[in-house]
């Protein structure tokens, strides 16, 4: 027993560790202020939360994710100034993109969700402990410090990590309202789970459990029921004051963002049964790397097989957040974050109470070492420099200036435009194409998109382009990359594999033609190229009379407008 303790006690404080290191990710590298309009990272919802929180108008409000994330992140920044860690007020540091204080901000930022992170650990723990006993509660919390996705997801300025820990918060004094007859659980767990809520829309999957407990619960007067849900209104306040005090605006934005039909999206949306299969897959491998999520669906089975009141309500509480996958439509990962710590308390009461001390040891080991070496192979990923940052210096290194750039994001990466003309491109099937797009000298693309590229985009790719340089950051073991199976949008966020594509030359009859043309060239390329495939051409086909260079006359015609130009060579 003393053996296993240790071993998960060292796995807490491996957790606390990896949820720390790392907060630095993603960060593109300094441009000057006039060079570029975008300021994010390379998760791009980090750059929304920070531009609503700088706006001038004293704003600070975005109602499309819940607002206490803002709140907090604010209270950290001003912590930041006031403690030195940022030189400057943090507003002129993000807009002005200071070159020391720049990354600062998003790393000040971040901090709310790895402090999030490290205090989910604890909760886990206390749940475990009221679920059955310390033991169960020392395995539970450590299977959520081991979990790739947790472990991820504390990196990100985003309010997942933050929902996550309110939210486990709420379902501790919930369970406690179980079993104690007082006001003061029913009252701590409706304010927590309306912050919870706050934080982000999709917490209150877990409301029906309220209604639940207080039809069944016919010893608690209704007065207490009643201030239960006076008491989640208050923590939704505490919150969200502006969404509470603007319900239209609130509901409008909710419908807007989370449930409005999506017709140009709509061919390329999982239908129910795939979607949850998907994310389900997409948990068991990135949130406990197969054994955990195993054990957890059998942990989960026996709640309903040999249940009570507390077993009961966290399987309710699993099916809920699993059905609240399906009305979210697309598969991201982040969306599954609640199940982690409800998956890892259903694994841990798995574990039969009779096992011997080695069997259990064993059982620990096999549960929580896969997933602590998956996380640190991605928090190493985290620590290393981000691929778009690599293809940005290749391209500011090969590409040169004046050349055409189609991006899908323009902030992957942010280029200079003052040298660059960056376009955005319009690859998918959904999307009507500008005369612009076929005129790329390079593209940028990474392995991002939800949606396959247009039949149009893909062909021209295939026969206009040629991989100039490809960028990517997988996790290993030693020498082993660690496959990645149908890794999630925004799995992919920090270690996405980035190729730039460079447009081929073409030339048009190699023959001889009538009116005496040999070869004719034709590119958007900055023409210093053409001269270089214009000579290429001349060398292999007359090497022994370059002496002569009026055998061979260049014509050249540059067409300013569209930056399109021809090169034709005559034979003499």
């Amino acid at each position: 027993m003393a053996a296993q303790r240790a071993f998960l006690a060292a796995a807490l404080v491996a957790g606390v560790v990896l949820r720390i290191a790392g907060l630095g990710w993603g960060i593109p590298s300094p441009l000057p202020p006039a060079a570029t309009p975008q300021r994010a990272s390379y998760h791009l919802d980090e750059g929304t939360y920070l531009r609503v929180l700088a706006r001038g108008d004293g704003g600070g409000v975005d109602l499309h994710w819940g607002t206490l994330q803002f709140y907090l992140i604010a209270g950290a920044l001003r912590l930041a100034r006031w403690s030195g860690w940022l030189s400057r007020p943090w507003r002129g540091a993000f807009l002005e993109w200071d070159p020391v204080d720049f990354p600062r901000v998003f790393m000040a930022g971040r901090a709310v969700s790895a402090l999030a992170g490290v205090l989910t650990l604890g909760l886990v723990f206390l749940l475990g402990k009221r679920l059955r006993d310390a033991e169960t509660g020392l395995l539970a919390a450590a299977l959520v410090a081991a979990a790739p996705l947790h472990v991820v997801m504390s990196h990100l300025l985003t309010s997942d990590v933050t929902m996550v820990l309110v939210l486990s918060a709420a379902l501790y004094w919930f369970v406690v309202s179980l079993e104690e007859k007082g006001v003061k659980p029913v009252l701590l767990s409706g304010v927590l789970l309306g912050l919870a809520i706050a934080a982000k829309y999709n917490a209150a999957a877990l409301l029906p459990l309220w209604p639940a407990r207080d039809l069944a619960d016919r010893a608690r007067s209704w007065k207490q029921k009643t201030a239960g849900y006076a008491a989640i209104v208050a923590g939704f306040a505490l919150g969200g004051p502006y969404g509470l005090v603007h319900p239209r605006e609130l509901a409008g934005a909710v419908y807007k963002f989370h449930l409005a039909p999506n017709p140009a999206a709509a061919p390329y949306l999982l239908g129910w049964p795939e979607l949850l299969l998907a994310q389900m897959k997409a948990l068991s491998y990135y949130g406990f790397f197969v054994a955990g999520a195993a054990l957890a669906a059998v942990g989960v089975l026996a709640f309903l097989l040999r249940p009570n009141r507390k077993r009961v309500a966290l399987a309710a509480a699993a099916v809920l957040v699993a059905a609240s996958l399906l009305p979210a439509r697309w598969p991201l990962v982040r969306y599954t974050l609640p199940l982690v710590p409800i998956g890892a308390l259903a694994a841990a009461s798995a574990i039969r109470r009779g096992w011997s001390a080695r069997r259990r040891l064993g059982a620990s080991v096999l549960l929580v070492a896969p997933p602590l070496v998956f996380s640190t192979a991605q928090v190493a990923v985290l620590c290393r420099e981000h691929p778009v940052n690599l293809a940005r210096a290749w391209i500011e290194e090969h590409v040169p200036a004046g050349s055409r750039v189609g991006q899908i994001w323009s902030e992957l990466p942010p280029l200079d435009l003052r040298r660059y003309d960056a376009r955005l491109l319009h690859p998918f099937p959904h999307e009507r194409e500008t005369v612009q797009d076929p005129d790329a000298d390079y593209l940028v693309l990474a392995n991002l998109p939800l949606s396959p590229w247009s039949d149009a985009f893909a062909a021209r790719l295939q026969s206009n382009y040629e991989l100039a340089a490809e960028f990517r950051s997988d996790p290993r073991l030693g020498p082993w990359r660690i496959p990645e199976p149908a890794a999630p949008h925004d799995w992919k966020y920090t270690h996405p594999v980035v190729r730039i594509y460079r447009k081929r030359p073409w030339r048009s009859g190699l023959k001889e033609s009538e009116n005496g043309t040999a070869a004719v060239f034709r590119s958007p390329i900055v023409r210093a190229h053409y001269c270089q495939f214009s000579l290429t051409f001349i060398h292999e086909r007359a090497p022994e009379r370059l002496p002569y260079p009026f055998d061979y006359g260049v014509q050249s015609t540059v067409i300013a407008k569209s930056h399109a130009s021809s090169v034709k060579i005559h034979r003499r």
